[in-house]
């Protein structure tokens, strides 16, 4: 992660910064130092590194997680706020307050991270909003909208958490200075805060608790088998037997109870047979009547004459209709002479047309001839009529001219007497002004001698005295509420107590033989788990590592020239573990016996630490009413009464007394300002009229100047319009050619243009009209020919209607598309003429047909053969429909009445034997009986089989009980090894472990910076231990503890450690800015040269900028490039980033 710019706005004491670490001095040096007074802010900017990465800051996560009533209605939400919100760093009294920071993530990509609050409406009295807090790439595109979707997506791209971020970027130099000089434990502790060990703690701590929890249930489902009971051999073996009697019995009745029900159904069967037959013996004869009828008789005969006339109904039927066809043509011819007829006429009128229209050509030519003299002014029409229109807008423009000079000499008038009486009207109101400003000063002058801000001030402390008065009251109501509540729990619980500690006496010496127990199996299981481990593959990697001399990290010892083989090892298992496993069952056999013993104390103690929460609450409650009231500032003044609550009362009604009076002062001081904010905005309300009354005076002025020159301009434009109404008059009089015309041009110019106009649409209008009918006549005569040509040809088809001519044309227009009418009419007539002959000749050939038929058919006569025609085939084919379905239901009924009868006469010589005298009533009866006895037999054998069932079942409940027992049993044995290798109820013994192995890591990456700081001195630590001892190169190589050397030495390997610890991060997780804090005052001019030289090649070795926050004064002539922060006033900071070898950029 890389660091590039961090914008900051009104966060804590500044107001604004802007820090470049990519460009500028802080990005060309690699160490670079933060300086300031104390309290100026230094700190603050690394607080707003966190608050846009993480909105907090480690100074607000090392708070406690306490809330406090928002009194002062600051912030928005419930009305409580914890400590340790952001929001708190807002600068006081300001509206907003912003940090902006731009990076690059472990990927590479430019990101920003934006983190703002506000207050409501951006007022300064508004309430403090939530944080808004988001995260975008540099070019604007958003990547997150809410701060839960921010923390996720800025950890996963930077790869780092909070306290991550604050480990590996800040170093504080008195841990490590702690951390050199204390003892063991208190340095487990440090470490664990150091490197974030404190994993192997809560692992260790789970591990204790995981072995215990398993052991627990071990011991309940051991206490599981006792409660299951179990039949006895003796009642086993009678169940068994009465099951097998019972058994026996119900078989023989089963037999018996099918036989009957046999029985019924054979004579149940023989019924339903009888009926059947009896039915279909009456279906049958109905249906034999219905054949035998006349009607049935007479529809068969008429069917078969149907299908032998076939062929001939179908002939008799064409016939008929070519007849009608025919007919039909007849009637369509004689529709088509008609209309032969209209379009005779039609044909008389084209030929009337065509002469009328050579008529009308001759007479356009005649009119054209007369005209050709003025033609040359026709073709001028649009020129002398835009000068026409040019003469009389001329005309009309000098018109309006001289009506606005008179409209604008009218104006000037008016607006000269305005000016005089607005003149007035100023003097006056500025004159009513000061009179109204001389009242203002009198009523202001009252006003002070009342001492309006004493008396406010005044108000309000006895307002704020009033009302702590009325809280320190309500304080006290609840305390003693509280009081009273811890005091009745208190109680209750006491008397648990005293009734759970008669029961656990009664366990007291089994508990006492358990733990002796449990000691002795805990010791022979550390031995064993120690070299059962040991063969394990983590111990054979160990072992490796070891040589002669070491010290092993498991069991203590030193190493000596006996490594044993892997064989060895496991041969020495066996007799241990004969040895565990005697101690495990007497260990067993005295946990169960406690197991037991416990269960009837367990719900005791439920109850009692039920009732210990409840006083825990309860004393909360009150300690947490007690503080508010000692809190409150006027409670010192009471708490040595007697009477507290009743001193209370007085001095709120003696304050209440002080505050009326109070209000009555200040009831008459708001009148008099009151009266003071009439007279001010009466006289500002003067001050603004007498402004206006000078302002129309100016405007006045203004106007009359203007008028003025607009009536110079309209007298210099009518002089033009006049100049071009006569231009425009020469102009046309060269345009009329015809003499007669120009006179008319001259004195009546409107009526000229309009006749002009009228004779020059006449002459367009007849040119156009010679070129239509010119075009006219010749299309007529072509129609008339086609005509012509298409009546010779229906003529020669139908000669006779040569005589259907019209003896007169009517008047009237000629019809349109006259030749498609010819034509269409000759097509029908061809196609009608065409149809009728064919239609005839069809005719004669049915009908030879028909009569053929008839001879070789006397017994059908024509009348009958029309009738037969005449039927409609639908009813035909219902008709033969039904006497089919007749014939087949017949032959269907015979056939299951054959049927019937056999299977009536089968059923019947199968019955059953001693059937003699026996009703279908009395085989019921005893079939029911039957049922009854069978019901009371097969409710014994469930009940029996319940019973054996459960006794099996709770056999099974006991296998699979101790089958869980077994695997429990193996669950305990495997955590009781991981625990005593790992676990333990503090957590220290895996810590302890892993602890020693970061710590060799650590001292390797410090000693790796120790060298490059001094060549004297190198960390070690003895295994499995957390001792540092330095290793003195100047004397021979001897150890000696941390605390023999002097503070500067004590400095730069706190210094060493403090980059080791950034040194274990991988580097794509780090970011490229490290800030160490404090600890260079306790260095030397040599030494401090030696730590400056090493913190510059930081830079070259891991690519790491350094941040030295210090008020040393070698260091500010040591460092060029410096951000100072320094103060402006008690609230405000200034942030500037310098540069010694150049200029100062802010």
């Amino acid at each position: 992660m890389k660091l590039q710019k961090l914008i900051i706005e009104n966060i804590a004491s500044i107001e604004k910064a802007c820090i470049d670490f990519e460009y500028g001095p802080l990005g060309e040096d690699s160490i670079f130092l933060i300086c300031g007074p104390t309290g100026a802010g230094k700190s603050t900017l690394l607080d707003a590194v966190c608050l846009a990465l993480y909105n907090t800051t480690p100074r607000l996560k090392q708070a406690a997680n306490e809330r406090y009533l928002d009194e002062s209605d600051s912030f928005s939400g419930t009305g409580e706020v914890s400590i340790d919100d952001s929001r708190m760093l807002m600068r006081r009294d300001s509206v907003s307050a912003q940090v902006e920071l731009w990076f690059t993530d472990a990927a590479g990509d430019a990101l920003r991270a934006v983190w703002s609050v506000a207050r409501a409406r951006n007022k300064a009295g508004g309430k403090i909003q939530k944080v808004v807090w988001t995260l975008s790439l540099q070019d604007g595109t958003p990547l997150t909208n809410k701060s839960t979707e921010t923390r996720t997506e800025i950890e996963r791209r930077i790869g780092l958490t909070f306290e991550q971020f604050c480990r590996t970027t800040l170093l504080a130099q008195g841990e490590f200075t702690k951390f050199l000089k204390s003892k063991e434990e208190e340095k487990s502790n440090i470490l664990e805060k150091l490197t974030g060990t404190e994993i192997y703690s809560r692992i260790s701590r789970e591990i204790y608790v995981m072995k215990t929890e398993k052991e627990a249930e071990l011991q309940e489902l051991k206490a599981q088998t006792g409660g299951i009971v179990l039949l006895s051999d003796e009642e086993l073996a009678a169940l068994q037997a009465e099951q097998r009697q019972v058994t026996e019995e119900t078989a023989t009745l089963r037999t018996q109870l099918k036989q009957e029900q046999d029985l019924r159904k054979w004579m149940t069967d023989e019924q339903k047979l009888a009926h059947d037959l009896e039915e279909t013996g009456k279906a049958l004869q109905a249906l034999t009547e219905r054949v035998e009828s006349e009607d049935y008789k007479r529809n068969k005969s008429l069917l078969d004459d149907w299908d032998r006339t076939a062929d001939v109904r179908f002939q008799w039927t064409e016939q008929v209709a070519l007849q009608q066809r025919i007919r039909t043509s007849e009637e369509e011819l004689g529709q088509l002479k008609e209309k032969y007829r209209s379009l005779s006429v039609g044909l008389g009128k084209l030929e009337r047309m065509q002469v009328q229209c050579r008529e009308q050509w001759a007479a356009c030519e005649t009119y054209l001839s007369s005209v050709q003299e003025k033609v040359p002014v026709y073709e001028s029409l649009q020129s002398l009529s835009a000068l026409s229109d040019q003469i009389q807008h001329a005309l009309q423009q000098s018109e309006d001219y001289r009506k606005e000079k008179a409209h604008k000499a009218e104006i000037h008038q008016k607006t000269l007497e305005v000016r005089q009486g607005a003149t007035a009207s100023y003097e006056q109101a500025r004159k009513v002004a000061e009179e109204k400003q001389q009242e203002v000063a009198a009523c202001r002058m009252q006003l002070e001698d009342l001492q309006v801000e004493e008396l406010r001030q005044k108000k309000q402390e006895a307002d704020a005295r009033l009302d702590g008065w009325k809280k320190l009251r309500e304080a006290l109501s609840v305390r003693a509420e509280k009081e009273q509540a811890w005091l009745d729990v208190q109680k209750n619980r006491k008397t648990l107590q005293d009734d759970c500690r008669q029961q656990q006496q009664t366990v007291a010496q089994l508990k006492t033989q358990a733990e002796v127990c449990r000691k002795e199996k805990e010791e022979v299981q550390q031995v064993y788990d120690k070299q059962r481990m040991s063969c394990e593959d983590w111990a054979r990697e160990a072992r490796a590592r070891l040589s002669k001399g070491d010290v092993c990290p498991v069991c203590g010892k030193e190493v000596g020239d006996d490594l044993k083989s892997e064989a060895h090892f496991v041969s020495l298992l066996e007799p241990v573990c004969a040895l565990l496993e005697e101690k495990a069952r007497r260990a067993e056999e005295v946990l169960t016996a406690l197991a037991r013993a416990e269960a009837e104390v367990r719900s005791l103690m439920r109850l009692e630490e039920m009732e210990a929460k409840k006083e825990t609450i309860a004393k909360e409650a009150y300690s947490l009413a007690e503080k508010a009231v000692a809190d409150m500032p006027l409670y010192a003044t009471v708490k040595e009464a007697d009477e507290v609550v009743s001193q209370v009362e007085q001095a709120l009604s003696a304050q209440q007394e002080v505050c009326d009076r109070l209000e009555a002062q200040w009831k008459q001081a708001e009148e008099g300002q009151q009266r003071l904010n009439r007279l001010t905005k009466e006289r500002e309300e003067l001050a603004t009229a007498s402004e206006q009354w000078h302002r129309k005076v100016e405007e006045a002025d203004k106007a009359v100047s203007r008028l003025e020159t607009e009536l110079r301009m309209l007298e210099e434009a009518l002089s033009r319009e006049a100049l071009t109404v006569s231009q425009c008059v020469e102009k046309g009089e060269t345009l009329i050619v015809f003499t007669p015309w120009q006179e008319a041009w001259k004195t009546d110019r409107e009526n000229f243009i309009t006749a002009l106009k009228k004779e020059t649409d006449r002459y367009v209008e007849q040119q156009t009209r010679r070129e239509q009918l010119s075009h006219r006549v010749e299309s007529l005569a072509s129609q008339v020919e086609q005509v012509q040509s298409v009546r010779q040809s229906i003529l020669s088809e139908l000669p006779a209607w040569e005589l259907e001519t019209a003896e007169t044309i009517p008047d009237g227009p000629c019809p349109e598309g006259l030749s498609g009418q010819w034509n269409t009419l000759n097509t029908s007539v061809l196609s009608v003429c065409h149809a009728i002959k064919t239609s005839q000749k069809l005719r004669e050939e049915k009908r030879a047909g028909v009569e053929a038929f008839l001879v070789g058919h006397p017994e059908i006569s024509r009348e009958y053969l029309e009738k037969l025609a005449g039927l409609e085939v639908e009813k035909v084919n219902m008709a033969r429909r039904t006497l089919q379905k007749l014939d087949n239901d017949l032959t269907s009924r015979r056939a299951e009445m054959e049927r019937v009868g056999r299977e009536l006469a089968q059923h019947r010589a199968q019955r059953p034997s001693e059937t003699e005298g026996m009703t279908l009533a009395v085989v019921e009866e005893t079939i029911s009986r039957l049922e009854e006895q069978q019901t009371g037999k097969l409710a014994r054998l469930g009940a029996i089989a319940q019973m054996l069932a459960h006794h099996e079942e709770c056999l099974q409940r006991i296998r699979k009980v101790k089958e869980q027992i077994e695997v429990k049993q193996k669950e305990v044995d495997n955590w009781a090894g991981v625990a005593a290798l790992f676990g333990s109820a503090d957590g220290k013994k895996f810590r302890n472990i892993a602890q020693s192995y970061v710590l060799r890591q650590l001292l390797a990456g410090a000693n790796h910076y120790l060298s490059r700081l001094t060549d004297r001195y190198r960390m070690e630590c003895p295994p499995g231990g957390l001792t540092i001892l330095l290793r003195d190169e100047y004397q021979g190589g001897v150890k000696r503890p941390t605390s023999t050397i002097s503070g500067g030495e004590s400095f730069l390997v706190s210094l060493a450690l403090a980059l080791g610890l950034s040194s274990l991060n991988r580097k794509s997780l780090s970011v490229d800015v490290l800030f160490i804090d404090e600890g260079f005052g306790t260095l030397d001019s040599d030494y401090l040269n030696t730590v400056m030289e090493a913190l510059e090649k930081l830079h070259q070795i891991g690519g790491k900028k350094v941040g030295i926050i210090s008020h040393v004064e070698a260091l500010r002539e040591r460092i060029a490039t410096q951000i100072h922060v320094e103060r402006v006033n008690h609230t405000l900071s200034r942030v500037e980033v310098v540069n010694t070898m150049g200029d100062m950029l802010i």
